[in-house]
């Protein structure tokens, strides 16, 4: 699978994915898992075709909402839209993560650790989300890097690509 996460601050979201894909028992890097569309970020986790497809139908379809697509395409989503950080997973569950982080995947157990470990003592956004994708990695066998993390700042977006 895979372990996204995002985390929340007064001045910035951050949207954060392992490139890690497991097939036939072998984990491979190099898949894309975060998406932009008109409006929103997104970073998947599931099938690797079901995401890709969930985030060409969310950008066909703008007015969508991440329950529809996530429902539709059985993935699961961390995201960002006007200005909210959502959790979603299936048709009912979109929500805003309580303590400004969420996790979703493989490895999500332990990047929920490593947030809430981290929580108060990083003050950077960017940092967290890079501490929980290592200790995800660091456990989980379907988890990997390099990593991707993009970074939403009121005034201007940036992806940046880290190596583990």
């Amino acid at each position: 699978m895979t372990t996204i996460v995002g985390v929340r601050t007064p001045t910035a979201i951050v949207l954060a994915a392992d490139r890690a894909v497991t097939s036939g028992g072998e984990c491979q890097t190099g898949a894309t898992k975060i998406y932009r569309g008109r409006g929103w970020f997104a970073a998947f986790c599931g099938d690797l075709h079901d995401t890709q497809r969930a985030a060409k139908w969310l950008a066909d379809h703008p007015k969508a909402s991440f329950s529809e697509v996530t429902h539709k395409f059985d993935v699961h989503s961390v995201s960002w839209r006007d200005g909210a950080l959502l959790d979603s997973w299936g048709l009912s569950s979109v929500h805003v993560p309580v303590g400004g982080y969420a996790a979703e995947g493989s490895g999500a157990h332990f990047a929920l650790g490593a947030l809430h470990a981290t929580d108060g003592l990083v003050k950077s956004a960017r940092e967290r989300a890079l501490f929980a994708l290592r200790a995800a990695a660091k456990h989980d066998t379907n988890t990997g890097g390099p990593f991707d993390i993009l970074i939403i700042w009121p005034s201007r977006q940036r992806i940046v690509t880290y190596e583990r």
